[in-house]
């Protein structure tokens, strides 16, 4: 049932329909229906199908600082995974420096963040 909901809304999503209408109306049909209480299971299956292709087939490189971006680092990464096209940029302080590349359901983490963790964890074993 919950598929069929998220089916009829990415149609009426692909067709050009103003996204607050496509809810509104899913609001009402749910009441209508007495399906009210699966609202959020349907919302978290559409968010989850929506972003499933977008964020593996396009290139996402996650850097510390914009410089990063321009790293030998970086061009390494991307000959590994055979890059072609300018990545997603997409800064996050918290990977401290180095850079994550994804790519066609394929990821490089080079961080130093993971490398931290990983020490981390290795010798508080």
């Amino acid at each position: 049932m919950i598929s069929d909901y998220v089916l009829a809304l990415k149609a009426a999503l692909a067709s050009g329909q103003k996204p607050e209408t496509v809810f509104a109306n899913l609001g009402e049909v749910l009441a209508r229906r007495g399906h009210s209480q699966l609202l959020g299971r349907i919302l978290r299956t559409l968010e989850r199908e929506l972003g499933r292709g977008a964020t593996h087939l396009e290139p996402t490189l996650v850097v510390a600082r914009d410089k990063d971006a321009k790293s030998p680092l970086v061009a390494k990464l991307m000959k590994e995974l055979g890059v072609d096209a300018a990545p997603r940029v997409i800064v996050d302080d918290s990977v401290i420096g180095g850079a994550k590349l994804s790519h066609n359901h394929t990821e490089i983490d080079a961080t130093y963040k993971t490398a931290l963790i990983n020490l981390y964890q290795a010798i508080t074993k």
